[in-house]
C-alpha cells in the first residue's frame, strides 16, 4: 500500500492512450482505405488534405459542443452528437454529398477499437501494480463512452475499477462534482486520500486540487515515474 493514498484516478486521452495520428490523418486514411472511389470524390477526398479536416474538425467540434453540451446528453445518444460533428466537418472541406449515417458510424466506430491509438509506455504496468498493491483505480474523462469500449480494446480495463465520462454524468473536469462522483465510486468519503492524473493543468491539476484531492501533472517524465513518485511524497 502506498502510504494513505486509496483512490488513484487518471484522465483517458493523452494521459493513458493517444492518437497514434491527428484526426485528420486518422479520418482520412480510414476513409480511404474503406470507402470507393466515388465515394471517396463525394467527399472531396481526393483533394482535401489531412490539416484541413483537423482545422474543420476542431471548429466543428467546438461548434456542436456550444450547441448540444456533454457530447449530446440531452439528445440521449452521442452517436447522434457525433454524426452532427462529422457531417459539419466535411461540409466544411467541400463534400459534395451530406456524409452518410454509415460513414459517420464508420468513423464513430472506429474510435472505439484500439487501432488509432497508441498506450502510454507504463500505463499497464502502473495500472497492474497500484491495483496489487490494494488502490483503487479509476479513470474520469471528459468523453463519451467510446473511452471504456477503447480502454478494453486495449487491454487496460481489466486494471481499472471505474470510469466517470461526460457524457455519463452531465458534468466535465474540472467541475467538483465529478470528482465527488468518482470518490463515491470508490466508497472514500475524504479527498485527501485520492490523487488524480492528467494532462490538462485546469481539468486535471488545479480542478481536483481545489477539492481537496492530490494531483499529478503529466509532462517530460513518464505516466509511472510521475505517479510513483507523488505516491512516494504522499506517504
Amino acid at each position: 500500500m502506498h502510504g494513505r493514498i486509496r483512490l488513484v484516478t487518471f484522465d483517458a486521452w493523452n494521459t493513458l492512450f493517444r492518437l497514434k495520428h491527428s484526426v485528420g490523418a486518422t479520418y482520412l486514411r480510414l476513409l480511404q482505405h474503406k470507402l470507393s472511389p466515388a465515394e471517396q470524390r463525394a467527399l472531396n477526398l481526393d483533394r482535401v488534405r489531412e490539416s484541413d479536416i483537423s482545422q474543420a474538425f476542431g471548429a466543428a467540434f467546438k461548434r456542436t459542443s456550444a450547441e448540444h453540451a456533454h457530447f449530446g446528453r440531452e439528445l440521449g445518444s452521442y452517436q447522434k452528437w457525433w454524426t452532427l460533428v462529422l457531417q459539419d466537418t466535411f461540409a466544411q472541406v467541400g463534400a459534395r454529398e451530406p456524409l452518410s449515417q454509415a460513414t459517420a458510424d464508420l468513423l464513430i466506430g472506429h474510435f472505439a477499437s484500439a487501432e488509432p491509438y497508441v498506450i502510454e509506455p507504463t500505463a499497464a504496468t502502473l495500472l497492474r501494480h497500484l491495483r496489487e498493491s490494494g488502490i483503487t483505480v479509476g479513470v474520469i474523462s471528459n468523453s463519451d463512452p467510446r473511452t471504456v469500449q477503447a480502454l478494453d480494446a486495449l487491454g487496460l480495463g481489466d486494471f481499472i475499477d471505474f470510469v466517470v465520462t461526460q457524457f455519463e454524468v452531465g458534468f466535465a473536469k474540472p467541475d467538483p462534482r465529478i470528482f465527488k462522483l468518482s470518490l463515491d465510486r470508490a466508497g472514500i468519503e475524504n479527498p485527501a486520500l485520492a490523487l488524480h492524473a492528467g494532462d490538462d493543468l485546469e481539468r486535471d491539476l488545479e480542478g481536483p486540487i481545489a477539492c481537496g484531492w492530490n494531483a499529478a501533472l503529466l509532462e517530460n517524465a513518464s505516466l509511472a515515474d510521475t505517479i510513483l513518485k507523488r505516491l512516494e511524497v504522499l506517504q
